[in-house]
């Protein structure tokens, strides 16, 4: 995984598993190299990024930044 210029690019491999019965559903990438990169809406603490893989699912938890101050603000004169 991979954070800049706002975007989160996952990248991977899923490898071909025969074991069990067969289960028919669909899933975005079958088999071998994906890439996905996804647009943040909001700016991300680096730090903060978790993710799990379990049961076929990724779980991406991530903390946005305390907003930043901009546009006018009011400063007291003495």
């Amino acid at each position: 995984m991979q954070l800049g210029d706002g975007s989160l690019t996952i990248s991977g491999e899923r490898l071909a598993r025969r074991e069990g019965k067969r289960h028919y559903h669909a899933m975005e990438v079958q088999i071998g190299p994906f890439e996905r990169r996804l647009r943040l809406p909001v700016p991300v603490d680096p730090d903060s990024i978790h993710a799990s893989y379990e049961a076929g699912f990724l779980e991406v938890r991530l903390a946005k930044l305390p907003a930043r101050r901009s546009g006018p603000q009011s400063v007291k004169v003495e």
